[in-house]
């Protein structure tokens, strides 16, 4: 497994970004009043909050949003095949 390299200089993801993809991934459940609704609602606060002032509230899906709120490193193309070709 490659492990992410995070970089300050890329653009940043929304802040609200890990609370998005939290209700979307309620939407799969089709659990309408235990998980989409809860979780559009905190969306929304969030989206129309002042920065700094977001929900503390818990996420719905998933208990670690780090992967949507930090920046990656995009690898080039030939570091790509260069994986490739190590794997076999």
């Amino acid at each position: 497994m490659v492990e992410l390299e995070y970089d300050e200089t890329g653009p940043q993801p929304h802040r609200c970004n890990a609370r998005v993809e939290d209700f979307i991934q309620s939407l799969y459940t089709m659990e309408m009043g235990a998980k989409m609704y809860p979780a559009w609602r905190v969306m929304w606060r969030c989206v129309f909050s002042a920065s700094g002032e977001e929900p503390r509230e818990p996420y719905i899906m998933f208990a670690d949003p780090k992967p949507y709120l930090v920046r990656r490193k995009k690898k080039a193309p030939w570091e790509k095949v260069e994986e490739r070709l190590k794997r076999g």
